[in-house]
């Protein structure tokens, strides 16, 4: 009896364990997403059939926006990368840093990790299935940026740095 006690114990502290881990992070995912820090990055051109696939595109950023190492040097597998901004709050990779900090209102740094595509996360983006038109002249990734460099893809602009919005599917037979 003392046994089946001490199972169900230590399963209900597991449980609540799991519930408190998870709901911490999704309070930093909202956190993350309510920051007034946003920064567009520039998606390199390519043919959107080549990769639209169901529901998500694929999203390949810019050279401007990309990690660089200057020299022969090797990119470290992660990192936070010093961004500059220009007037439409466009990212360009300025240089390394060994911290997350705002040094002033025209520079944000972002995590990074090694990875060609999309070093920044959001290697994908994900929308509602018959909207992938409206996606296709995508021009800029629109991150959310707190203050510890962690970054969330929110969405995609378009050239004029509008935040693309998708009028979902209706079914006119209703």
């Amino acid at each position: 009896m003392k046994m089946k006690i001490l199972r169900m114990g230590v399963i209900a502290a597991g449980l609540v364990f799991m519930l408190g881990y998870f709901t911490n992070h999704i309070k930093a995912m909202e956190f993350l997403r309510l920051s007034p820090h946003q920064v567009l990055l520039p998606l390199r051109p390519v043919d959107p059939r080549a990769f639209m696939q169901g529901d998500f595109m694929a999203l390949a950023y810019a050279q401007s926006a990309r990690p660089k190492v200057e020299g022969d040097d090797e990119l470290p597998p992660k990192g936070i990368a010093v961004l500059s901004l220009d007037e439409n709050g466009v990212g360009s990779f300025l240089r390394l840093s060994d911290q997350a900090a705002r040094e002033h209102k025209d520079v944000i740094t972002m995590k990074f990790t090694d990875n060609s595509r999309a070093p920044y996360g959001g290697a994908r983006y994900f929308f509602e299935e018959g909207t992938a038109e409206a996606f296709e002249d995508a021009d800029y990734g629109v991150f959310k940026v707190d203050g510890y460099g962690n970054a969330m893809l929110i969405g995609l602009a378009d050239e004029n740095f509008e935040i693309i919005v998708a009028q979902s599917p209706v079914n006119q037979n209703n």
